[in-house]
């Protein structure tokens, strides 16, 4: 009767947390991991600190404000999710 509760997402924990931890959050709740187009980008930004509230919102969305507030851009296909520069 309980077993709803094991698929319902946790909230996004945002402000503080490294972008790395973030990106693994989302990948445990949709069960896609987000791939970095550029490498070298995804080395320097991986260690970076985020700012900003994602309570609430939905993985997709948080996935959006994580990405708006790095400078990235969330695109998405049949491979999955990549995370790219702008």
């Amino acid at each position: 009767r309980w077993a709803w509760l094991a698929r319902a997402p946790s909230p996004a924990a945002i402000d503080g947390r490294p972008l790395a931890e973030c990106l693994s959050w989302y990948a445990r709740e949709t069960g896609v991991a987000p791939r970095f187009a550029d490498s070298a980008a995804g080395a320097r930004l991986a260690g970076g600190t985020l700012h900003g509230e994602g309570s609430g919102l939905a993985p997709d969305a948080a996935l959006e404000v994580v990405a708006a507030s790095t400078g990235l851009v969330v695109s998405r296909d049949a491979d999955g999710v990549t995370l790219a520069p702008r």
